[in-house]
């Protein structure tokens, strides 16, 4: 559930930011704002992370594994006199 949760924390906006530059590059040409390759870039990768956390937000509000892994106290240990736990 560690890996799942990570995944999605961080491979999820590096997709999104990835297919954003992917879009900016392939659609340059129509989009003509004049600016060079590394700036379309920038501004789309930028756009891909903005679109990916809203998506990220609502995945881990509706995820189970959030819920299961919430630390609960179940007993409180006692010491005795020399430290160690009874």
């Amino acid at each position: 559930m560690l890996l799942r949760g990570g995944m999605v924390l961080y491979l999820l906006p590096l997709v999104f930011m990835l297919l954003g530059i992917l879009l900016a590059m392939a659609l340059k040409d129509r989009i003509s704002l004049g600016l060079g390759d590394d700036m379309l870039a920038l501004l789309a990768a930028l756009a891909g992370l903005a679109v990916s956390l809203p998506v990220v937000r609502a995945w881990s509000k509706r995820s189970r594994y959030l819920a299961a892994n919430v630390p609960v106290i179940t007993r409180v240990l006692q010491q005795d006199e020399d430290g160690h736990a009874v």
